[in-house]
């Protein structure tokens, strides 16, 4: 009996075994079935059909006989057109065509000849090229790839009929994924392509100087990171350095060609005296030949430090604001706490948005403009800002908190709608920050942990009389804060501290001068209309927030009972939907595509602004700066 049952179990091994292996040999049979498909049956798999029930889906397709059900390896196919796994062993005439397929649009966006890589195939491969590719863009039975939008109800409308050979595309644009789907190629659907060190002028971008001590002037650059210009100023070499962290750009970053940097000039002595010191010093690049002049300001430490203001705030760079009623309820929050100063860095708004700063500056509280352009366009018709993440706010934050110095003693780098909750003490920031004089002298930065509160109406206003704040009760709350150091904000004492980031805190600041307030204590509570990316948490409802929408609602009402006179604008229009909102989903959409490719793309504004066409849509006020091509 012992002996049938070891033979049974022998032979219920083997079967299982026989079975894993006939499976494996399937699978290894199809992948290698799959990947030997012909050049022309790869074409044919590029070939696509949008769904007529749902433009968010995309249908690929090999010929019958080889069809793989590729669908279980790519998740979110409704959101990721494109894929392909391409043989191995295809030839670089294809590669090439299959690129120009994939990623389209961006080839469409420059202003290369296909024919600079003519040298890279045979007459007869380019000939063959031409012909497929035109083949494929006049067939009348798909929309041609150029085509592609991705997770939008709204149809892509198609571009300018063109030809293949003002397309352009690199072996390098074949971007592919490590693992066992090496050759799984997703397009580039919004983003630009990443550029090669050689195709981005070696230039850098100045506006400001500063002499922070008797030897040294700092620069706030937006310079070329592949290939740093070589920049001096009356004989000194300027040294660069990241404006954040030991490697710039940073990781998230780093295709971003331009990316902020510090300038420095090392003195040999001081100015002798106070007239000798430049209002504006000229710096000339050695490798171009030319010039450029930024204007020097003075922030050596004074003598006797008297604040003009206790607690201001810094509003990061404003671009594309469009939502006037989410500016009053910045400005109800800030004069609540009683804030004297507002700084804003600017680079667009509307009408509606900048009267409404206006009235405030002029009537309730101090307002101050500096100006944050974007990058003037150079040579060759270059836009420097498709390669520029977000316009460079970072740099923003550290150029003015050196403009404020000496004025402001605390200075909140907040966002419009970021707002601080106090949970054990009915106070005010500013009366908080006179607190920790006392209980916490050496702390220069106060941290503060962030917590999403989504509300879900008053999206839009068209009327100063209907705007109110009354859509805190209920909202939809996290119940966790975000964890260090993602999206906490900081409070800094400024002329005490040198580098600013909008989120972190410089790891060479000693502990004791830091103070990361604890969330059950105090906690930033972010007002999202428009869900972002980020994790989902769980959320609760919440009417942490109704009170002080109530009392912001009152004091905007006396305001616009008694000042409204001072009011030009008799129509207002709020552009939430039309602007705010398709600007921020397209924003995600890069996001999401930089993340789909392991960060080599560049997030950038100017790339949504071109693609919506927003300057052309309504009026703008734009900054009245001007940046220094260096």
């Amino acid at each position: 009996m012992s002996r049938l049952n070891y033979i049974f179990c022998i032979t219920k091994k083997l079967t299982i075994a026989l079975c894993v292996i006939l499976a494996i040999s399937t699978f290894i049979v199809t992948l290698c079935s799959y990947n030997s498909l012909d050049e022309e049956e790869c074409v044919q798999f590029f070939k696509f059909q949008k769904n007529r029930e749902d433009r968010k889906m995309a249908s690929y397709y090999v010929p019958g006989n080889k069809r793989m059900n590729y669908r279980y390896f790519i998740k979110d196919f409704n959101k990721k057109l494109g894929y392909c796994i391409i043989p191995k062993n295809m030839s670089t005439m294809m590669k090439l065509l299959l690129n120009v397929l994939t990623n389209p649009k961006d080839y469409l966006d420059n202003k290369f000849s296909f024919n600079k890589f003519h040298d890279q195939l045979t007459n007869n491969e380019y000939e063959n090229i031409i012909q497929s590719a035109n083949k494929i863009q006049i067939d009348d039975s798909l929309p041609p790839a150029k085509y592609v939008q991705i997770d939008t109800d709204t149809p892509a409308i198609p571009p300018e009929s063109t030809t293949i050979q003002t397309i352009a595309t690199t072996k390098k644009s074949v971007i592919t994924a490590k693992g066992m789907f090496k050759n799984v190629a997703s397009p580039i659907v919004i983003s630009k392509r990443p550029l090669r060190k050689d195709e981005a002028p070696r230039v850098a971008f100045g506006m400001r100087a500063y002499l922070i001590d008797p030897t040294t002037i700092e620069i706030p650059l937006i310079s070329n990171s592949f290939q740093s210009p070589v920049l001096t100023w009356n004989n000194y070499t300027i040294t660069f350095k990241c404006q954040w962290g030991r490697k710039c750009p940073e990781y998230y970053s780093r295709a971003c060609v331009y990316t902020g940097y510090i300038g420095t000039i090392k003195l040999g002595k001081p100015f002798e005296r106070e007239k000798d010191i430049p209002n504006w010093l000229t710096i000339y690049n050695t490798l171009t030949g030319t010039s450029g002049q930024v204007q020097l300001y003075d922030r050596r430490p004074p003598a006797f430090k008297s604040y003009k203001h206790q607690l201001a705030v810094y509003l990061q760079p404003m671009y594309l604001l469009a939502d006037f009623a989410e500016v009053i309820q910045f400005f109800e929050y800030w004069i609540s706490q009683k804030a004297t100063k507002v700084y804003i860095s600017h680079e667009s708004c509307t009408d509606e948005v900048f009267e409404i700063i206006k009235w405030y500056g002029d009537n309730f509280i101090e307002v101050e403009i500096l100006n944050w352009p974007k990058l003037p366009i150079i040579e060759n018709d270059f836009n420097p800002n498709f390669y520029t993440f977000q316009y460079e706010a970072i740099l923003a934050i550290y150029d003015s908190m050196f403009f404020i110095r000496h004025e402001s003693k605390y200075v909140a780098v907040m966002d419009l709608d970021e707002v601080l909750h106090f949970y054990k003490t009915n106070t005010t920031v500013a009366d908080y920050l006179k607190s920790q004089e006392v209980s916490n002298k050496d702390v220069r930065i106060w941290s503060f942990q962030s917590r999403r509160v989504t509300v879900k109406k008053d999206y839009e206003v068209d009327s100063l009389d209907d705007v109110k704040f009354s859509y805190f009760e209920n909202a939809d709350m996290d119940t966790t804060p975000f964890k260090r150091p993602g999206y906490q904000k900081n409070i800094y004492r400024v002329e005490d501290v040198n580098r600013y980031h909008v989120h972190l805190v410089d790891k060479n600041i000693l502990p004791k001068f830091v103070n990361y307030v604890l969330s059950t204590d105090i906690e930033i509570m972010h007002i999202r209309k428009i869900p972002d990316i980020e994790k989902k948490f769980k959320t609760k409802k919440s009417s942490a927030l109704k009170k002080a929408g109530d009392d912001w609602t009152k004091s905007f009402k006396i305001r616009l009972a008694t000042h409204s006179h001072s009011l030009v604008r008799k129509i207002w229009v709020n552009h939430f939907h039309d602007i705010s909102q398709k600007l921020e989903s397209c924003r995600q959409q890069t996001f999401k595509e930089n993340f789909q490719h392991n960060y080599t793309l560049c997030v950038n504004v100017e790339i949504c602004d071109d693609r919506l066409s927003l300057r052309k849509q309504i009026k703008w006020v734009e900054s009245a700066g001007k940046w220094s091509i260096l």
